[in-house]
Order: structure tokens, then C-alpha cells, then sequence
């Protein structure tokens, strides 16, 4: 869902359901980071299971101090020299103790409804009952505010909501229930007279409250030891050594696998976790081979949190919004986490400050950017016209003209940002690779405006070109 919304977002929806696509992003970011530590924890505990050592895994997961090797052009501090080398398995014990203490109670498959809520028995001693107990009121106010907000901004489908209730006017909270909460909370802040709200309102307020109890209750018990940013791991090799071992072994399976250069390590990871070897020494190769997957699959959760968060902000969403379902609670939290995402994709650390450095570089670059786009305008969409006219000519298969179907959103709208310009560059890559093969297919005066126009590209301040004309 995730890859949809990033591929395939028009840009000609209202700014309402953008806004709720936006906010409903976050929500499926931090639910793909829970379905990804859950497969994690899955092979670690399946590679202690086959006699693999805790210093394997944690290097399979980029984790002890050889995962990633230090950068001889960056100055080290001096340290004072360390008698004995430590616990190598370290790393990976605390990884495996910070994910089964965070996993402890994960029900993502709960059955939610009325009836399965009031059957479930847990122990008295249960630690959730005493958080219940504790943070009792708090969950009152929360409710309150959530029912009072959709009375006040006419909010009329509220099938969570009205379930909420039902457990607080039956005095029936359970565990389960803070689960509904979130989904109660999600109903109000996706609704449309909540999200086309452009000031602070009191219902934002409650939902900040509404994530902090969540995140909260979800850290119960838990005392986390977080990773730093793990080396990038090449997925193909890993998936053809997967489906290597497979073949060697005859597995009927392998064609389940689908083409390793291809491959989503999304699904690989349900692949091996469906379908385990097995061959004992198979099995070990490829948990160490689904760790590192895992890896590859945070990465991709740091993109897509950090993608969410530029499209929030592209819709006007204020930063308390954003970072409220992070459990982060202020504009400078939120910004702050926006900040380290940056500088991780851009230098390879998370910090705040060479984030900062980064954005206040951007905007003035942007912002010179942005001022050529609005005084040329007419430019933009002459080359637009002529690109687009060249490749209904060429006739280019859907897959050869993602970018130039872009351009044509813009082109229809006659309206050219900065973003514009990225997308008239790589649109005009499209038209020079297909022009390599279809050059007789266009008339020459049509061709000769093309060469043209692809020259005028590469005058364009900011523009990014990568096929030769």
C-alpha cells in the first residue's frame, strides 16, 4: 500500500483527501515497522533455535563494532585503549531482549469485535491491568475528547467509536480496548471537517493525548537498546544465494520465489518464514540471509518515514500531526526526527544538527528555484508540449513513460513547481532512451523540435539528466 501511495498519488485529488492520504501514511509507515520487527524477531529467535551464535546474527543485522567498517577520511576522538575485547554476542543479545520485551504482548491479528473483547482472560498479574488501573482517568478524558470532537465537527461514521463507549459506559476496559482506542482516534483524525481544519483545535489536542496513552501502553516492560543506522545490504545477491540453495536441494517451492532481481525482500521474508528448509545447514544460511533482508526492509521504513513526512508537510499538515502518531509530542520533536531522517539518507548519520544544515541549504536553494519556475512558466510548457506530442508519436509502452505520464499532470494543469522541474528532467530522459529505437517513427520537423527541446533542458537550473541526447 505503502509503494502505491508513493507511485501512483494523483496530484489532481482534493486537498482534503490528500491531507487524509498523508496522515494515513504515518499510520501504515509505523505498521510496516512492527510487521518488520516481527520478522526480525522471528529469524533471531529461529537462527538461536539452529545453533547459530548471537555474534552471526548481529552481524547479519549490521550490529557490533566490524558491521560497519570506520571511514578512514573522517578524524576519529581518541580513546583510552580497553584491556579484553568485550562480548562480541552483546550486540545481538540486547537486539534480541529490546525486540521480545517490545513484543511481549503483540496481538496484530486480535480478534476485536464486542463479544471476542469481553471473552479474553488474561492473568490479574498481568502488567497491562495495573496500567489500566493507573492511567484509568487519563483514558476517560481520552474517550471524552474523542466523542466531544465528533459531536463538534459532525463526524456521523463512527463505528470504533461507538465501540469505545460501549466499554467505558459498561465499565468494561480491557487491554483489547486500547487497541479500539487507536482506531476510534484514527476514525476522528482522517474525517473530513477534522482534516480540512488549518488552525489548532482542541480536537488536535485530544489526539496528542490519544497517541501518548498508545505509546505508553505499548512500551510496558520494555527497555529498548535502538540500532544505529546499519550498513545497506544488496538484496539480489542474497535473494539468488536463497534461491541457489533451493535448487540444489530440487524444493518444488523455488518458483514461489519469483525472479531474485526482482524481488520484494518484503516477500522474501514471508517466503522463508512459510516455506523453511529442511536441510539443517540450508535453514542457518538462510536465516543469516533473512536478517540481512530485514535490514535492507529498515532502510526502506527510514524512506518511507521520511517521504511521509515531506508529503505532510507539501499539504500543509501541521508538524504536531505528524509526529504525534511517532509518539513525538512537539513541533521540535517532529522536526527534529525529520532532521536526523535526512541527514541518515543524505550522509549516512542521523544527526539532527547536519540535518539542519542540510534544510536551511535546501530552502535557499529551492527558494531560488522556485522564483525561475514561477518567471518561466510559458518555457516549462512549451518543452512539456513538445515532449509529450514526440512521445504519443513514438507510441511508448505504459512502463517507458512513468515520468512523461507525470509531466502530463502538470501539463494538463498548466501549473509548474520546483518538483516539476525533477520530473521534466527525467521525462526527458524517458524521450532520448525511446528516441534511440524509434527515431524513423517520428516526422523530421517533429524530431528536430525534440533535439531542440532536449537541449533546452539542460539550461534548466536544477534539472537532473542522465540519458545523453
Amino acid at each position: 500500500m505503502l509503494s502505491h501511495l508513493r507511485q501512483h498519488s494523483p496530484t489532481d485529488l482534493p486537498d482534503w483527501i490528500a491531507r487524509a492520504d498523508a496522515l494515513d501514511a504515518h499510520t501504515l509507515v509505523i505498521a510496516a515497522w512492527w510487521s518488520h520487527c516481527r520478522d526480525e524477531l522471528y529469524f533471531l529467535r529461529a537462527g538461536v533455535a539452529d545453533g547459530l551464535y548471537l555474534d552471526q546474527l548481529g552481524a547479519a543485522l549490521g550490529l557490533g563494532p566490524d558491521a560497519r567498517p570506520a571511514d578512514p577520511t573522517q578524524q576519529q576522538p581518541r580513546h583510552r585503549s580497553r584491556t579484553g575485547r568485550g562480548d562480541p554476542q552483546q550486540p545481538g543479545r540486547e537486539r534480541l531482549a529490546t525486540l521480545t520485551d517490545l513484543l511481549c504482548y503483540d496481538e496484530f491479528d486480535a480478534d476485536l469485535s464486542r463479544s471476542a473483547r469481553r471473552a479474553t482472560t488474561l492473568d490479574p498479574a498481568d502488567p497491562r491491568w495495573a496500567w489500566l488501573s493507573a492511567c484509568r482517568p487519563a483514558l476517560l478524558d481520552a474517550v471524552h475528547g474523542l466523542v466531544t470532537a465528533s459531536l463538534r465537527h459532525h463526524v456521523d461514521e463512527h463505528p470504533w467509536l461507538d465501540e469505545l463507549v460501549a466499554d467505558q459506559t459498561e465499565n468494561a476496559l480491557t487491554p483489547a480496548t486500547v487497541a479500539v482506542l487507536g482506531l476510534a482516534a484514527g476514525e476522528i483524525r482522517t474525517a473530513r471537517p477534522v482534516v480540512e481544519l488549518r488552525t489548532a483545535h482542541m480536537v488536535h489536542r485530544t489526539l496528542y493525548a490519544v497517541d501518548r496513552l498508545r505509546a505508553h501502553f505499548s512500551g510496558i516492560g520494555c527497555h529498548a537498546h535502538w540500532r544505529r543506522t546499519p550498513p545497506h545490504p544488496d538484496v539480489s545477491p542474497l535473494v539468488r544465494g536463497i534461491a541457489g540453495r533451493r535448487a540444489r536441494l530440487d524444493d518444488p517451492r523455488l518458483e514461489l520465489l519469483g525472479d531474485p532481481d526482482q524481488a520484494n525482500p518484503s516477500d522474501v521474508l514471508a517466503f522463508l518464514r512459510h516455506h523453511r528448509s529442511a536441510h539443517y545447514d540450508t535453514r542457518r544460511h538462510d536465516t543469516l540471509a533473512a536478517l540481512a533482508l530485514a535490514t535492507a526492509l529498515w532502510h526502506t521504513d527510514r524512506d518511507d518515514e521520511l517521504w511521509a513526512f515531506r508529503t505532510g508537510r507539501r499539504h500543509n499538515l501541521f508538524l504536531t500531526q505528524l509526529g504525534s502518531q511517532h509518539a513525538l509530542t512537539s513541533r521540535k520533536g517532529t522536526q527534529d526526527r525529520i532532521d536526523r531522517l535526512q541527514a541518515e539518507r543524505t550522509v549516512g548519520r542521523p544527526d539532527e544538527k547536519q540535518g539542519r544544515e542540510l534544510r536551511h541549504a535546501d530552502t535557499d536553494q529551492r527558494g531560488a528555484l522556485r522564483a525561475w519556475v514561477m518567471r518561466h512558466q510559458d518555457l516549462l510548457h512549451d518543452i512539456a508540449t513538445i515532449l509529450l506530442t514526440v512521445a504519443a508519436d513514438m507510441e511508448l509502452a505504459d512502463e517507458d513513460r512513468e515520468e512523461l505520464d507525470d509531466l502530463a499532470r502538470d501539463h494538463r494543469a498548466k501549473k509548474y513547481t520546483a518538483d516539476s522541474v525533477l520530473i521534466l528532467g527525467w521525462a526527458a530522459d524517458e524521450a532520448a532512451q525511446a528516441l534511440t529505437t524509434r527515431r524513423n517513427m517520428i516526422p523530421s520537423t517533429r524530431l528536430t523540435q525534440l533535439t531542440k527541446a532536449l537541449t533546452r533542458t539542460r539550461a534548466i537550473p536544477g534539472i537532473r539528466r542522465r540519458v545523453p541526447d
